[in-house]
């Protein structure tokens, strides 16, 4: 309390908050992923990564096995997605051997992307992210895997290089749940990691832009 406020427009804030973004890597376990750290909820994050990688009408395949997948899926249909939804019973996990059919019957792949919610906290189920990219290559399939890690990352054994198969795909983290920060820790409240076939669908990088 007795620190004066720091003015994110001073010459010192831009290389600090560039060390930040180095530093946050090794929660995803990654040297090639770009963070982007940013304030907002788990479903900022998740609004994010659709609205800055997919587009109204683009075909999506995602998993509902609880609460927080099935909201995902809402805001999917809500942003004008074509979402293909996989019904599992609530406190099952990710069945690949599903994707797998689905993948493999979309044979002019108009699929653009996988959605995951890796750890399930309504039912406290976790998926098998590496194996769902596994399924992806198999298939040759050129699809963005998107991934809710909110409660995973930080807490579960997570490694982003077993997602690079098939290109770069953003990781969905918010700090709060398993990284146990206060809710006040508004700057570090949501956290993606991003890799370059996600920043090339956007038009500009934010990080390049603010700091070079």
């Amino acid at each position: 309390m007795a620190v004066p406020s720091a003015n994110h427009r001073d010459a010192w804030f831009a290389p600090w908050f560039k060390s930040i973004l180095e530093d946050t890597k090794y929660i995803f376990d990654t040297q090639h992923g770009t963070p982007f750290i940013f304030p907002g909820t788990g479903t900022g994050g998740w609004e994010s990564a659709l609205t800055n990688t997919l587009s109204p009408g683009d075909k999506v395949v995602t998993f509902r096995f609880g609460v927080f997948s099935h909201l995902w899926i809402d805001m999917m249909q809500r942003l004008g997605l074509d979402v293909h939804v996989i019904d599992q019973p609530w406190g099952e996990a990710a069945d690949e051997a599903r994707l797998d059919e689905v993948l493999r019957a979309d044979k002019d792949k108009k699929i653009k992307a996988v959605c995951v919610v890796h750890n399930e906290t309504s039912t406290g189920v976790t998926s098998d992210i590496p194996f769902v990219r596994k399924v992806m290559n198999d298939n040759n399939h050129p699809a963005l895997l998107l991934v809710d890690g909110v409660s995973s990352i930080g807490a579960l054994q997570f490694k982003y290089v077993c997602l690079l198969g098939g290109g770069g795909d953003p990781i969905l983290y918010g700090q709060l749940p398993a990284c146990t920060l206060p809710v006040t820790s508004n700057t570090l409240n949501q956290t993606s990691c991003v890799c370059g076939r996600c920043i090339q669908q956007v038009p500009f990088s934010l990080t390049h832009t603010l700091f070079p």
